[in-house]
């Protein structure tokens, strides 16, 4: 069971060993650790499961506690874009909307950054898009496109078409603002209602920028 559990990652000769693929192998180790503790008096085995009980318990109760954390910035990023969303853009499949300032890691929550370990919503689309529809009731609606540093996505020829593209930003303290793509010849500077700058996109190609703050 320990090994079966890990087997196919090597199978497929990939580097990324998720949580939950390991889950087989702890029921493995954990029939291991049993045998093991038969060999032992059995007031030493049983003060050792307390102390591993224990740590395990105290573990667990931090990681639900860190789900529950990112799970309300979570809350409180979609829903400060619903409220800016004056015009119904967000759940009109016929538009886009584009969040600058994602995150895949929320540094105040103080997680593990492990693969997917506890991923923020509004650093993916697919995470940004379902919490929107969740918020909103509605169960067909547009993708959220959030765009961290250095995100590559495809932006022609929306932003050529007017009306059709809406942008907003996440400020350091997890408020939401309306953004403006003002045109820099090819490339095109990301501005706060303000003025003020928030970053650049930078052309790839003929579909795809680049984003840099």
């Amino acid at each position: 069971m320990f090994i079966g559990g890990i087997s196919l990652n090597f199978v497929l000769g990939s580097d990324r060993i998720p949580l939950r693929l390991i889950y087989f192998s702890y029921l493995g180790i954990g029939i291991m650790f049993d045998e093991l503790m038969a060999l032992f008096p059995r007031g030493i085995s049983q003060a050792a499961l307390t102390v591993i009980v224990f740590v395990f318990t105290v573990a667990g109760i931090g990681e639900v506690r860190d789900y529950q954390r990112v799970s309300e910035f979570d809350t409180y990023i979609t829903k400060q874009l619903i409220e800016l969303d004056r015009d119904g853009n967000l759940t009109n499949v016929d538009k886009n909307t584009y969040v600058f300032g994602g995150q895949h890691s929320y540094e105040e929550t103080r997680c593990i950054h492990y693969l997917d370990h506890i991923r923020g919503a509004s650093g993916s689309y697919a995470d940004f898009t379902g919490c929107m529809r969740h918020l909103t009731g509605k169960a067909f609606t547009n993708n959220i496109i959030p765009f961290t540093y250095a995100d590559i996505q495809i932006l022609k020829p929306y932003i050529d078409e007017e009306g059709v593209c809406s942008f907003y930003n996440i400020e350091y303290d997890k408020t939401v603002t309306r953004a403006q793509i003002v045109s820099d010849g090819e490339n095109y500077n990301v501005l706060r209602e303000d003025g003020t700058y928030i970053g650049r996109l930078e052309k790839v190609d003929d579909k795809r920028y680049q984003f840099f703050d």
